[in-house]
């Protein structure tokens, strides 16, 4: 798939299942980190809040996740990093004729500088991973639905 950012064309993989197997599992990490963990200074506060209502619960153990993920987000934040960029990047192919084969987090980071030099910014990175996010659900689902069959049939 290409993108057009003003004069610079960006290239990535258009679906997470044509990704090789390695730059496969990176992709999935970072997602799963941003999912679990955050991104932002409203999971921060999400965390907090549910850690919270936990509390008043004396839910403690799962008050303890909370707080302990709200700690990564934080940490993330500090460090400037952001698993929603890196499994961004880990789709990146090229950014016009630089090419991105290697997937190794300070190979992500320069990958991140490229696209942010180009003027590609967050708002655009959740659209992309939405959008694939949403054609490779709709693979998923065909591929399933087409390995099962109802009883009876």
């Amino acid at each position: 798939m290409v993108y057009k950012v003003g004069k610079h064309e960006i290239e990535t993989f258009d679906s997470i299942h044509k990704l090789p197997f390695l730059r496969f599992q990176r992709f999935n990490k970072y997602q799963m980190q941003a999912v679990e963990i955050g991104n932002t200074f409203e999971d921060y506060d999400r965390r907090m809040a549910k850690g919270l209502a936990f509390l008043r619960k004396n839910m403690v153990e799962e008050a303890i996740k909370e707080l302990e993920n709200q700690r990564q987000t934080v940490f993330n934040s500090y460090n400037e990093f952001s698993p929603i960029g890196k499994s961004f990047a880990v789709l990146v192919k090229r950014i016009d004729e630089t090419k991105y084969d290697d997937f190794t987090p300070d190979d992500l980071d320069r990958c991140l500088e490229h696209l942010t030099k180009i003027g590609f910014d967050i708002e655009m990175t959740v659209d992309q991973l939405n959008q694939l996010k949403k054609k490779s659900k709709r693979n998923w689902l065909s591929i399933f639905q087409g390995c099962f069959t109802k009883a009876g049939t």
